[in-house]
């Protein structure tokens, strides 16, 4: 098996280059921006609306131009997807929009 170098560099253990006063302060203030941040994930998936694995059938330019999006705005591809079709949505009018939704809720059940 491999050396263990998680807390030896050569001969040198990592705690003698680091001088003892500020070791202590690293850790605190690196445990406590990890906590942050774990909790804003926490807060963000919490936040986030349910969602449901689907398949759809998407014209090979179409998606190809949804993931050139992605990733020229650094997003994720659901994210660009979930923005366009609020985008259709916002854009049909209130009314059309529930009765779409209610006929489609009675052809349902």
């Amino acid at each position: 098996m491999g050396k263990d170098f998680k807390n030896r560099i050569g001969n040198k253990r990592l705690d003698s280059l680091i001088p003892p006063d500020t070791q202590q302060q690293e850790k605190s203030s690196s445990s406590l921006k990890s906590e942050q941040i774990q909790g804003t994930q926490r807060d963000v998936i919490k936040k986030a609306a349910p969602t449901t694995v689907a398949t759809f059938r998407v014209k090979t330019d179409k998606l190809k131009q949804l993931k050139a999006v992605a990733y020229w705005d650094r997003k994720k591809i659901q994210d660009v997807l979930d923005e366009a079709l609020q985008n259709y949505f916002d854009q049909m009018s209130g009314s059309n929009l529930s009765q779409a939704v209610e006929a489609y809720d009675n052809s349902v059940k």
